[in-house]
């Protein structure tokens, strides 16, 4: 057997694309068992497979004989255009940017060894829009285990995606490339922190949007008194049954709270700015304040009051862009304990051809002992202690048999050597040639 991936990424291509590929679980299962389905693809080209959806990426992992590989790659293939084709029709093609003619230039293909490489990549995260995030082998496993309880998965990519995420964690945890952070969210409060420990400070955040939120859950976790403003009352209420000790003040009351907080979050969506110097003028403690927002909602001239230390999206993105660069470099080692993991993982994907042989081995012995007892059974009246030293007798003289082939087949070193002798021995054994 031998494995491969199909799929386009964000890199390979648009946006456009990605979402075309963009499946709902039900439309997932369907996707699987259709792939599998021998009446619907004509051949029993395939033999497992895994459906990867993420933001950022569409992949299909299968397996396959190694003789039906360029059939199930054709497959799978057809898919993809039979995909983006359904979806151009749905979103009326007229009025789409999708080219469906040229998805074939955004799909990439690896098999064997260098799908192994891809799979343990994509898991460390060296693959995906945020240098070596988490957040993709939760989706890796999540993905495995719906085909493996549809029943599309079996011996080969059971063991490889389990392998994957096992290599990726050790990985990730030698060289502990998630500790760097890049969400500007993580920096900020972050970068806060650093100048004023959370601990016990009044903390308010303007605005709850994504950033709002991510910034609320840093804070909440470093033990800031959290004191939320929102437009959306129901937004407040939402969070306040997430954390039930944040208190809320009415969005048209921010300003004149400033002066009873320690720090100063503002993640809005408005086009004008929020906060002016005059509304820092009576503070009189020492105040950080975090602009998360793009426009800015804080006024530069703000940070002129010696009072106030101002954090915006400028001074995070060069800590953004360090991390980045630090991350570069522990993802180029990464890549060099990948190549360690691949090794391994391949060395047993090309003894899988002797692992199918061995059972059937043993499956033959097995039959043939049955065979035999019963009919001893039928023709000597033993009693019970003769029965069992014959039938001890027997199955001991069948797997000496056996024996032999057996460690000859295991001590071969290169694939073409077992492949020969897994050749032969199903042929001479169980009548038929093993297919991979």
């Amino acid at each position: 057997m031998n494995i491969a991936v199909i799929g386009i990424n964000h890199q390979t291509a648009p946006v456009a694309l990605l979402e075309c590929m963009a499946l709902s679980e039900a439309k997932k299962i369907e996707a699987m068992l259709k792939l599998l389905d021998p009446l619907e693809v004509g051949t029993s080209a395939i033999s497992e497979v895994v459906i990867l959806n993420t933001c950022g990426r569409f992949e299909v992992y299968f397996a396959a004989p190694k003789k039906s590989m360029a059939d199930g790659i054709l497959r799978i293939q057809n898919f993809f255009n039979q995909q983006t084709q359904t979806f151009a029709r749905n979103q009326n093609q007229e009025h789409s940017s999708i080219n469906t003619d040229g998805i074939d230039l955004h799909i990439y293909t690896k098999v064997g060894e260098d799908a192994l490489e891809h799979m343990i990549q994509v898991a460390v995260g060296l693959d995906s829009i945020v240098l070596g995030e988490d957040q993709i082998i939760g989706q890796m496993k999540a993905a495995h285990h719906m085909a493996q309880e549809l029943g599309c998965t079996q011996r080969i990519l059971n063991v490889t995606f389990r392998d994957a995420v096992a290599s990726a964690k050790k990985i990730k945890s030698a060289l502990k490339i998630s500790e760097i952070p890049l969400s500007l969210s993580y920096v900020g409060v972050k970068l806060m922190a650093e100048v004023m420990p959370l601990k016990g400070k009044r903390v308010l955040v303007v605005g709850l949007g994504e950033m709002g939120l991510l910034a609320i859950q840093h804070a909440h976790a470093l033990g800031a008194k959290i004191t939320v403003s929102n437009r959306s009352k129901d937004k407040i209420l939402a969070l306040q049954g997430r954390y039930p000790d944040i208190e809320a003040v009415a969005y048209d009351n921010k300003a004149a709270a400033i002066s009873q907080m320690d720090c100063v979050i503002t993640a809005t969506a408005a086009p004008h700015m929020v906060f002016t110097k005059s509304d820092f003028m009576t503070v009189t403690h020492q105040m950080v304040v975090l602009d998360l927002s793009l426009p800015k909602d804080v006024d530069n001239q703000v940070a002129e009051l010696s009072t106030i230390k101002l954090i915006n999206l400028e001074t995070l993105s060069k800590t953004v862009e360090q991390n980045q660069e630090q991350r570069q470099l522990l993802v180029d080692k990464a890549h060099v304990l990948v190549a360690d993991h691949v090794a391994k993982m391949a060395s047993w994907l090309d003894r899988t051809s002797v692992h199918t042989t061995l059972k059937d081995l043993g499956g033959l012995v097995s039959k043939s002992h049955l065979d035999a007892m019963s009919f001893v059974d039928e023709k000597l009246k033993l009693d019970r202690h003769q029965r069992a030293i014959v039938d001890k007798a027997m199955l001991a003289a069948l797997k000496r048999l056996v024996r032999s082939p057996i460690q000859n087949l295991n001590s071969l070193e290169t694939q073409e050597e077992r492949d020969g002798a897994t050749y032969w021995l199903q042929k001479l054994f169980t009548g038929h040639q093993e297919e991979d």
